[in-house]
């Protein structure tokens, strides 16, 4: 793949029209991502080098097939039988943990969302290490990583299980792909031309492989996402402390629910029909008031979808964000008012059996007025910690995309790089 000569839109929320600032801002996003790509994001180097910016709301979006696309229906492990795939369940090593995203809702407040709009799920299933399908994919599973190398194929597990019903039936009729079921899914997606910098680094070979060499970030989860027929985009937010401040509000917005109106509640449609680069265009242009604002307006979320959790990367790590919690603080310095957001993230370095307990344990303390009310800290990421760290977030809309979508997914990443 080449992308001598290409034209990738850069995201500016800044007011400031400065000959001087936009001659520094302006230029390819390929050398934020060059730059970005220099930490080796769990990833490889030659992903984030090379990619540019594709806006996948033109061809046919907005009508998005309701077919899967029929390459991947073609090549879904046709070698690997149900007895197999059973068996090598069992030995993915990672343990299964739900009710979680139940526990936190429990704490629900207008300073914590999750991503369940009203806070009431329907998965009540126990820990497990098989990989049985559940009834409800949409309340996300929490996965223990048993070693030092599979956080991202873990939070890409998690992300998988939060899919909609008739993404996983259709998609993921087998259940949540194991370690080696998605390493066998990166070396067929390369195989089919997604992803080249990613497959010539690997040598077009996952299986089998452990450790560094086995590492994947949010550009691999996104080739991943979009070879199965699925959007995403990822968003970068890296190299000014300006740039990475704007995490929170713009997690902030998303669980939310700001952006495009959403026809959930007439039947007409919802977020998950929504083209992710517009999406994540809109949600940028709603955390920028956000960030210039220090009122804890009230949240008044009028969507009843559930969204789906966002993938987040920083240099040597990976987690899930399922939501996020915000306080309106003072300087002590100059008494001015400021905005501190907290992710609520499912880390897989954290053993989920220990989160359950401990959440259970804050619930067991009495009425909700006398929980702390960061109980969940233990749970939690302060934006603050990753103020001097180059971050991307993965964002997916759960939508089908069309055929030809998916084949321009094989050309460039759809990628926007928040600029302030």
């Amino acid at each position: 793949m080449s992308t001598t000569g290409a034209n990738p839109i850069m995201i500016d929320l800044s007011n400031d029209d400065s000959s001087d600032k936009s001659k520094r801002q302006t230029g390819s996003i390929m050398d934020d991502m060059r730059n970005f790509g220099q930490v080796q994001m769990n990833g490889h180097q030659a992903t984030a080098a090379s990619s540019a910016v594709i806006d996948l709301a033109n061809d046919d979006a907005s009508s998005p097939s309701q077919s899967i696309p029929n390459p991947y229906k073609r090549k879904r492990l046709e070698n690997t039988d149900a007895k197999v795939v059973k068996s090598e369940r069992s030995k993915d090593g990672g343990l299964m943990t739900t009710n979680l995203l139940d526990l936190l809702d429990k704490f629900r407040s207008n300073n914590i969302l999750t991503i369940n709009a009203s806070g009431t799920s329907h998965h009540t299933t126990q820990s497990s290490t098989n990989g049985e399908r559940h009834d409800n994919p949409r309340q996300p599973l929490h996965y223990t990583q048993q070693d030092k190398w599979t956080c991202g194929l873990r939070n890409l597990q998690m992300l998988i299980s939060s899919m909609p019903t008739n993404i996983t039936n259709a998609i993921f009729p087998e259940g949540i792909p194991t370690l080696h079921e998605l390493q066998t899914s990166f070396e067929l997606l390369w195989a089919e031309g997604f992803d080249p910098n990613g497959a010539n680094h690997h040598n077009f070979k996952m299986v089998g492989k452990s450790g560094k060499c086995s590492w994947i970030g949010a550009v691999e989860v996104w080739s991943y996402l979009v070879f199965r027929g699925i959007d995403a985009t990822v968003v970068q937010f890296a190299n000014t402390m300006r740039n990475r401040n704007a995490v929170g509000p713009f997690v902030w917005a998303y669980f939310s629910r700001l952006g495009p109106d959403c026809d959930c509640r007439s039947g007409q449609g919802s977020k998950s029909q929504k083209v992710s680069y517009q999406y994540t265009n809109e949600l940028i242009q709603a955390a920028k008031q956000i960030q210039s604002s220090t009122e804890e307006t009230p949240c008044l979320i009028s969507c009843s979808c559930t969204l789906c959790p966002l993938y987040l990367q920083w240099s040597g790590h990976s987690v899930t964000i399922v939501g996020i919690r915000r306080e309106r603080i003072v300087t002590s310095n100059t008494g001015a008012p400021s905005m501190r957001y907290h992710l609520i993230v499912f880390d897989p370095q954290k053993n989920g059996d220990m989160l359950r307990n401990k959440l259970t344990s804050e619930l067991s303390k009495g009425p909700e007025h006398d929980r702390q009310p960061n109980c969940s800290n233990f749970m939690e990421l302060s934006t603050e910690k990753l103020l001097s760290k180059d971050t991307q977030i993965l964002l997916s809309t759960a939508r089908v995309i069309s055929d030809q979508e998916r084949e321009r997914c094989k050309e460039r990443v759809s990628c926007v790089s928040v600029v302030i």
